[in-house]
């Protein structure tokens, strides 16, 4: 159908669904302007232009106020230890279609201490691209005070999760050295 062939365009590109299919990769182009689906650039499809339901665009804001990172490219990259592999793994799934798949990697601190994390990035897109500019207006990580005054209950959330712990009993985020924007 064509919603299907334009969605696997999106996503892989003629010479791949060729390959899939054993047809020629023209074949493929044919049948894709004679459908109307227009063409894409790599840089097109790597840039996901599909909008990021509200529960993720949530969860993108807590994991950044947390310990998550964005490139200047508008790609959110999260990692964590073992011990909380079963939220990165919730998270992950969260933001599917718009994330990778998850990797493992090994860390050697300045101490030669090693550490494993697993991890995973977003593909990227135009309104983490949009984020990056606020969390980072001159490219170190700041607080957006506007993001703090308006934070969500789920974003608090997933702040938590990424960041939180107990003190004494009572819940408590892990700061570290922070700047207020």
């Amino acid at each position: 159908t064509t919603s299907l062939l334009a969605g696997m365009y999106q996503q892989m590109g003629g010479r791949q669904i060729a390959g899939m299919y054993g047809v020629a990769t023209p074949a493929i182009n044919r049948l894709r302007r004679l459908w109307g689906i227009a063409s894409l650039s790599k840089s097109d499809r790597a840039t996901v232009k599909t909008d990021l339901r509200e529960e993720q665009k949530e969860a993108c804001i807590g994991t950044l106020l947390g310990d998550g990172h964005l490139l200047e490219r508008g790609v959110l990259k999260v990692s964590h230890g073992h011990d909380q592999i079963g939220y990165l793994r919730k998270l992950h799934n969260l933001l599917a279609p718009h994330a990778k798949p998850i990797y493992y990697e090994e860390k050697v601190l300045d101490s030669g201490q090693v550490c494993f994390a697993f991890g995973f990035s977003t593909v990227k897109h135009a309104w983490l691209a949009w984020l990056r500019e606020v969390f980072y207006p001159n490219g170190v990580k700041v607080f957006p005070g506007a993001i703090l005054q308006s934070l969500a209950p789920r974003a608090l959330a997933f702040w938590y999760f990424d960041d939180g712990h107990l003190d004494s009993g009572l819940p408590s985020l892990a700061l570290g050295r922070i700047s207020l924007a």
